[in-house]
């Protein structure tokens, strides 16, 4: 369910620890693996890099209208493989890239997956959560949310 609800993403907001805080940036998803690994492409230039180089933890983070949540924690880890880059490579890339595929400044980020949660509340379940929030409010209880369904948390 986990990576079903994931390739439904094509961005991404990419968490990294600086010194004295964290940092979030929007990212292109360039590729998405079975094993829910996930590739961006950015500038070697960025502060993104450094701060990966400096701690490869990662968090990633998606979000859909009001009813669909993911987050996944891992290992994030820099390269400038051609080979590897040119697996991911999408024309629409070079309006940040404008020299293209064979950019020097060129860089993947490649993030392993340890750990992922989500919340759905789609369909059948916007339908169930609705009402469960309802009978909550009227009778001063909190909704149940059904996990597993509604709710999860996965090992990567």
């Amino acid at each position: 369910k986990f990576h079903e609800m994931l390739k439904e993403f094509d961005t991404a907001m990419l968490v990294t620890q600086l010194t004295d805080r964290l940092c979030a940036r929007p990212m292109a998803i360039a590729k998405l693996d079975e094993n829910c690994g996930i590739c961006f492409l950015t500038s070697e230039l960025t502060e993104i890099v450094k701060e990966i180089e400096a701690n490869p933890s990662v968090q990633v983070t998606c979000q859909r209208d009001h009813g669909c949540y993911l987050s996944l924690s891992g290992s994030a880890k820099t390269s400038q493989a051609r080979a590897e880059i040119s697996k991911v490579w999408k024309p629409s890339y070079e309006v940040w890239f404008p020299k293209g595929i064979n950019d020097p400044e060129l860089c993947l980020i490649t993030v392993t997956s340890s750990q992922g949660e989500y919340w759905d509340n789609r369909g059948v379940n916007k339908i169930k959560y609705l009402f469960s929030a309802a009978k909550a409010y009227a009778t001063g209880t909190k909704p149940i949310i059904s996990e597993g369904n509604q709710h999860g948390q996965v090992r990567l």
